[in-house]
């Protein structure tokens, strides 16, 4: 998504690659730890691969409000973060019911502002 916007010099590519990497390593390491585990997961350690079809689409969405140099940059920052955000050793609590209740409005919003204004 991010190349086809025009992220396309040699840095972006070298962070987007770190993302992939990052990702399949947490994906990886999530699947080995419950694995081992009998007891449903509480926490994931890391910030989950899934949340990153919430978090690129609402920055996407500063098109709308930041000149194209600034937001290449600041989806160019923030592929860099999600990236570490997937490896470090951080708890995030397990989304509950509600939690995905307000990531579908959440997604519905977006996707109304993308019809409307992208």
């Amino acid at each position: 998504m991010l190349i086809t916007v025009g992220l396309k010099e040699w840095y972006n590519l070298a962070i987007f690659s770190l993302f992939a990497i990052c990702g399949a390593a947490r994906l990886g390491y999530f699947n080995i730890i419950t694995a081992d585990s009998s007891k449903p997961v509480k926490y994931y350690e890391g910030l989950p691969v899934t949340l990153t079809a919430l978090v690129f689409p609402l920055a996407y969405l500063l098109k709308l409000v930041l000149d194209t140099t600034i937001l290449n940059v600041v989806l160019t920052l923030l592929s860099f973060i999600v990236a570490m955000l997937f490896v470090i050793r951080i708890k995030i609590k397990k989304p509950g019911k509600i939690s995905y209740l307000i990531f579908g409005l959440i997604a519905g919003v977006v996707i109304t502002l993308y019809c409307i204004y992208i």
